[in-house]
Formats: structure tokens, C-alpha cells, sequence
């Protein structure tokens, strides 16, 4: 199966993208390793979900690697936590999409 690649450009991918920096990872790049987006919502996911939204989104098929074992070599090594600085708004984001869910009861088959 041939999935589209989604080169979606917001503020989430930005933030994600910063934190990146220095890693040698990036979306829809050409290294093996690098990571192929196609759900432009990964990167909300990833911010409000943090690692456990990442493997859930990747057991949805919302991204791929050709090289998993590289890919997360180099996050343990970008130690990216470590560099997450929490500011007002980051807390106030994080805090909206705890608390928000915005899925309905119809799309999560709740009756």
C-alpha cells in the first residue's frame, strides 16, 4: 500500500521541529531514519500525548521509518525532554488538550 506523504506546515510541527534540532531527525526527510508523516495531526499528538501518542499514532499507520531502531537511537541520544521548557502558554495548551477531548461519542462508538 502507497501512502501519501503529508508535508502539512504548522505551529505544532514547528515546536516539534525545534526540539529536533541537532537530532539528525526530520519529517519526511530522505535519511532512513527520518520520519514519514501521513496525518498532518501527528504532530498535536505527539505534543498533547508526548511518547505514548507517537506509538499510538504509529500503530494507526499516522507515520512510518524505514529504520525504527536508528530513529529512536537518536531520540534517546537527543535526550529531547530534557529540552522541553514549559512556558504559560505550553501549560495552557498542554492543559486544554488534557482536559478537551474532542472526539464525539459517535466516533468513539459510546453509547
Amino acid at each position: 500500500m502507497n501512502k501519501r506523504i503529508d508535508n502539512t506546515q504548522n505551529k505544532f510541527r514547528t515546536k516539534i521541529e525545534r526540539l529536533l534540532e541537532g537530532s539528525g531527525i526530520s519529517f519526511n526527510g530522505n535519511k532512513p531514519w527520518d520520519i514519514s508523516v501521513y496525518n498532518p495531526n501527528l504532530y498535536e499528538r505527539i505534543l498533547t500525548h508526548g511518547s505514548a501518542g507517537l506509538g499510538e499514532a504509529y500503530m494507526e499507520g499516522w507515520w512510518d521509518s524505514n529504520q525504527l531502531d536508528e530513529l529512536f537511537n537518536k531520540f534517546c541520544s537527543a535526550q529531547i525532554k530534557s529540552r522541553i521548557i514549559l512556558d504559560p502558554q505550553s501549560i495552557k495548551s498542554g492543559l486544554w488538550a488534557y482536559f478537551i477531548n474532542r472526539q464525539s461519542k459517535i466516533s468513539l462508538h459510546i453509547e
